[in-house]
């Protein structure tokens, strides 16, 4: 009898910590955004490599950084969320979101 092979999960660096940094921006607390140190801190990641995800997820449109050096979502991924929310609402019939439950 064959045994099915399994597919090895291969664990690219950069992209865990690219979603590290994202999980961090989204789960704060408080007034949106979060600063460089913050970030790095929430995600787990070096502050050096920190800076170029984000920085490069600036450039994007992913990100938008204020003058006072916030680190908030951007354009792109504001859209992202926006269509995720419309297609929910079509494949349910409903809204995404319970009345009163606060939209992040």
């Amino acid at each position: 009898m064959k045994r099915e092979k399994k597919p090895k999960l291969i664990e690219i660096g950069v992209i865990t910590k690219l979603l590290r940094i994202l999980e961090a921006l989204h789960s704060s607390s408080g007034p949106p955004g979060l600063t460089l140190k913050q970030i790095s801190q929430g995600a787990g990641v070096n502050k050096s490599t920190a800076y170029r995800v984000l920085t490069h997820l600036a450039r994007e449109g992913y990100l938008v950084r204020t003058e006072a050096g916030v680190y908030r979502v951007g354009p792109k991924l504001e859209r992202f969320g926006a269509s995720r929310t419309a297609e929910a609402q079509v494949e349910t019939g409903r809204e995404p979101f319970p009345p009163g439950e606060a939209r992040s």
